[in-house]
Order: structure tokens, then C-alpha cells, then sequence
């Protein structure tokens, strides 16, 4: 009775026991978690990372030489997106129920995802010292640079909350925020930052009241979804803009 999706489907929506409903909500959110793990197998997972900008990709891919024959730093890139979506996602739910994402349990979080991109170099491809000019060998250790990514990305999206708070001041749109910047990287936070922008105005033109689903945190959270496929692609942008 507690497995996702089918046992919903199986009780019609009800407990088994006292015939009471069991709110949709639970199957639309295991819908989505299932949405994030199942998108990510397909298009990072078995295709060997290639959405990922600035990771060295494999002369094959494919469930076979990808998931059988396992390559573990895909493996870890595509188990440490679908935990951030997954968080961001909780973020989006406490919104959309009107509550406040604890600050001790959001700091945790952020903190666990950066030593995470700290600790494994694979799990941060675009490191800010890529952007940087090569004029002498490096100095700076790997580990420095991965922290400072971190960091970088953190502030960036820290910072492109406050200037939209006039939009929405809702903690966990700032939380999400700034892990999406731990986690993807300034220039990703950056991107989706701009989306979000562009199509809240455009919803704003086209709605005259707000549904709850279009909530701020919320559309930040599928257009984050939308946007990690084409990442490779948008990453192009900065690099000529570095160039």
C-alpha cells in the first residue's frame, strides 16, 4: 500500500482500511520525483553526461557501456542532480503550502551539496578558473578553485534573489537559489534566473490571477528541469561572452 504511484492507482485514492481519500497531492509529487530521476537517466545518464558543459565525454553511451559497465562519474553526476532537484523541489512544496524552509535545514543542505562539489571534481565541470586567462601554470589547487565555484555560485544567486524581491521574498525562492548556484555553477544560475524573468512577465500579461502551481519557487523549479537538458548548449553563451 505504500508504493509510489501504483498503490495510489490500485486504492482508487483511498486508505484501505477506513476508506478515507488520500489527498492527490502525493500522487502528483511521486509523478514528478518520478519525472526527475527518469528524465535525468535518459538524457544524462545513459548518454554519458553529454549535457553536462566542460565534462569529458566517452567514445560510447548507452544503458550498455554506461550502466552495466559502470562509469562512476556519471553515475555520481547524475545521482548529485537528481538529489538537487529533488531539494529544490521541497523548497518549491513548502511554498506552495505557505510555510517557511527552516534555516538551520536549508544551510545544511546548500553546505552538504558544496562540500559534495568540493570533495568530487567531477561533480563540478565548469570550475571558475576556466574563465580566467592562461598566462603562467596554475598555482591554486583544484580543491581552492572548486570552493571558490562554490561560492561564486552561491553569492550569484543569493544576490539575483534580492533583485527580485520586489517579484517574490520568499525565503525558499532564495534557497533554491543559491543551491542551484552551488550546484550548476553561476553562469546555469544565471541562465535560469533569466527565464525565469522573461516568462514570469509573460505570465503576468496573460493571467489576470496567479494559479498556485505558477508560484515563484515553483516555475523556478521546472524551468531549472527544462533548462539542464540544453545546458551544454546555453554554457556556449558565457564562454564567447569569457572569449
Amino acid at each position: 500500500d505504500n508504493g509510489p504511484l501504483i498503490s495510489y492507482l490500485a486504492l482508487r485514492g483511498k486508505c484501505r482500511a477506513c476508506q478515507a481519500p488520500i489527498a492527490e497531492r502525493y500522487f502528483i509529487v511521486e509523478i514528478i520525483a518520478a519525472l526527475i530521476v527518469g528524465s535525468l537517466f535518459l538524457y544524462e545518464l545513459v548518454t554519458g553526461a553529454a549535457n553536462i558543459p566542460g565534462f569529458q565525454h566517452y567514445h560510447h553511451a548507452g544503458i550498455l557501456w554506461i550502466v552495466l559497465y559502470t562509469k562512476w562519474p556519471v553515475m555520481g553526476i547524475y545521482l548529485y542532480h537528481v538529489m538537487m532537484f529533488c531539494a529544490v523541489l521541497t523548497f518549491a512544496l513548502m511554498e506552495w503550502d505557505g510555510l517557511r524552509a527552516p534555516t538551520r535545514l536549508s544551510f545544511s543542505v546548500i553546505l552538504t551539496f558544496a562540500a559534495l562539489a568540493i570533495a568530487i571534481p567531477t561533480l563540478q565541470p565548469v570550475s571558475f578558473d576556466a574563465y580566467l586567462p592562461v598566462t603562467a601554470p596554475p598555482v591554486v589547487p583544484e580543491m581552492i578553485w572548486r570552493g571558490v565555484t562554490c561560492l561564486l555560485g552561491g553569492l550569484a544567486g543569493w544576490a539575483i534573489a534580492g533583485a527580485f524581491r520586489r517579484l517574490h521574498s520568499g525565503r525558499e525562492f532564495a534557497w533554491s537559489l543559491v543551491l542551484l548556484g552551488v550546484s550548476l555553477g553561476w553562469q546555469a544560475t544565471l541562465t535560469i534566473a533569466l527565464l525565469w524573468m522573461v516568462i514570469r512577465f509573460l505570465l503576468k500579461l496573460t493571467w489576470t490571477s496567479r494559479p498556485r502551481w505558477l508560484a515563484a519557487t515553483p516555475l523556478l523549479f521546472a524551468l531549472a528541469m527544462l533548462h539542464h537538458p540544453f545546458w551544454r548548449f546555453f554554457s556556449q553563451f558565457w564562454w564567447r561572452l569569457a572569449g
